[in-house]
């Protein structure tokens, strides 16, 4: 499989990216030329009604596409000589790009669709475990742009907006901080409403807990509004994202966090729950917690959420911090 930096590259140079995304209209560069061929996927299977996308390269405002018909054929008329750059995309796969030189008409040029789009999101995730986080950004910008009905896509949403997020922790200045945190936020936002069924979106708005608290300690306080409200979750199947509200709530309102932790911690009928709430509470060095840690450490039926809470006793002693 060859590198998607050389993806990437070529579709800088021609813009395809740009034109893969939107369907966008005819652009300057009208010619007497007509470039066509056939695409198919690696089995060698007509690639029916797909888009294919060409572009002059260096140019990408000028740009050409089409439709493959029932036997995967497609042609671009009316272009201009010069070396276009083009390349095949369906829901879940893409070709590789092709640069063309025309100097007359040319068929025969064909496009097989060989590259996945989980392929193409591995790739991003690589360069995020590189700590390249302006190259994971810049494929999965393009990675969403042109694959807009991938089943990868909710998760390479995902992968963007944490990604926006981590850079936005790195950021020295503050109003960089918090343009890249809203575009996290955006992001996020975007995947929850759009992928409700997902099973990204709990991380999606545990991530946005996160997100808004960054926000707010940037000065944002309107923000704080989605931790209060991630907080008051009710539903026991969205307990992690309860929990996350909590604990950011808790660097925001001490007492509206210990008091709802506490709750938690003593009567949630699953031991994983409680223990889970016992840590998130031992950040806290109130009274009231170290009160509710000595009656989990008491009375919990699980010794594993006991030995935790008296682990947190030991450490703080009472009058220490």
């Amino acid at each position: 499989m060859r590198p998607l930096a050389i993806v990437i590259k070529g579709a800088c140079l021609g813009g395809l990216l740009v034109a893969a995304a939107g369907g966008a209209a005819a652009q300057p560069g009208s010619g007497n030329l007509v470039m066509s061929g056939w695409a198919r996927f690696g089995d060698g299977s007509p690639a029916r009604g797909i888009k294919v996308v060409c572009t002059v390269k260096y140019k990408p405002n000028v740009l050409r596409e089409a439709r493959t018909d029932d036997q995967g054929k497609w042609a671009i008329p009316f272009i201009k000589a010069g070396t276009w750059v083009t390349a095949a995309f369906a829901d879940e796969m893409m070709s590789e790009l092709q640069e063309v030189l025309l100097t007359v008409s040319r068929s025969g040029v064909d496009l097989v669709l060989t590259r996945s789009a989980a392929d193409i999101v591995i790739e991003a995730k690589k360069a995020l475990y590189r700590e390249d986080l302006p190259k994971t950004i810049e494929i999965l910008d393009w990675f969403i742009q042109c694959f807009p009905r991938s089943r990868e896509r909710a998760g390479a949403i995902f992968w963007l907006a944490y990604t926006h997020n981590r850079l936005g922790h790195d950021e020295t200045t503050s109003w960089a901080a918090v343009d890249l945190r809203k575009k996290a936020l955006e992001g996020l936002e975007t995947l929850i409403r759009s992928y409700p069924a997902s099973e990204w979106r709990d991380d999606a708005e545990i991530l946005r807990v996160d997100v808004a608290l960054g926000l707010y300690r940037l000065g944002q306080r309107r923000y704080r509004d989605i931790i209060e409200e991630s907080a008051a979750v009710r539903d026991r199947s969205r307990m992690d994202v309860k929990l996350a509200g909590l604990e950011a709530l808790l660097a925001v309102d001490g007492a509206g966090a210990v008091q709802g932790l506490g709750e938690i911690a003593l009567k949630d009928p699953e031991s994983a729950v409680r223990k889970s709430a016992v840590l998130i509470l031992g950040q806290s060095e109130t009274s009231e917690a170290r009160a509710m840690m000595a009656e989990v450490a008491m009375k919990d039926p699980d010794m594993s959420v006991k030995k935790e809470a008296q682990l947190w006793l030991d450490r703080r002693p009472p009058g220490k911090k």
